[in-house]
């Protein structure tokens, strides 16, 4: 549980409160980022204030220093922005259906270990996913390009879920930069519902 010190706790009571009473969600989110009062919004959060319900889009750096474990982005989230994870310690984020489009670099350096991609996202900028920490993502079927450099400098036993890693990047289900074919062959496998795939013959038998 996040724990608020003195002055934190005046803070909501004087800044705060009458935008609290009023359900003014968007001024207390305006205040504490102004105020970068990051460890208010993590508590907020954390106590079932719904903030990301009056959000269409995450702003960049809005999660970098909130110390929350785990995160979910509700449907009317519609743009994760650039950077918006960056170095973020969340390590589970979880989505409604209805995000459609990650800005460039939004995970950089950012702590998640899995991600699982709603089928409403259609747009992925490059490098969205360079520098993280992450171990496993599931691209949905509504996803047919993939754009430059988006594990780029991930670990190296990542393992990216997707429709089709058959002929790539010919296929028309999936495409990738020509020069992150080898990359993507080595790190790509075939996603069957959102669930990962326990060895090859699996694959070999679609």
């Amino acid at each position: 549980m996040i724990q608020l010190d003195t002055a934190e706790k005046q803070f909501i009571r004087s800044d705060l409160k009458p935008y609290l009473q009023k359900n003014d969600l968007k001024s207390v989110i305006r205040i504490c980022r102004k105020a970068e009062t990051y460890n208010i919004l993590a508590w907020l959060l954390e106590n079932g204030v719904p903030l990301l319900k009056v959000m269409d889009t995450i702003p960049p750096y809005f999660f970098t220093d909130i110390p929350l474990n785990s995160v979910h982005i509700p449907s009317n989230v519609h743009k994760i922005d650039q950077l918006a994870f960056r170095s973020s310690q969340i390590n589970h984020i979880t989505f409604d259906e209805g995000l459609e489009e990650i800005g460039a670099e939004a995970f950089e350096n950012s702590n998640c270990r899995q991600l699982k991609l709603p089928n409403s996202l259609t747009k992925v900028a490059p490098k969205a996913f360079a520098y993280s920490n992450l171990t496993e993502v599931f691209i949905p079927d509504s996803i047919t390009v993939l754009p430059t450099g988006l594990f780029q400098n991930c670990k190296d036993d990542i393992t990216v879920y997707a429709n089709s890693r058959k002929n790539m990047p010919s296929d028309k289900k999936l495409e990738c930069p020509q020069g992150e074919v080898k990359w993507y062959k080595k790190h790509l496998k075939l996603n069957l519902n959102g669930q990962s795939l326990e060895n090859e013959e699996t694959e070999a038998n679609e």
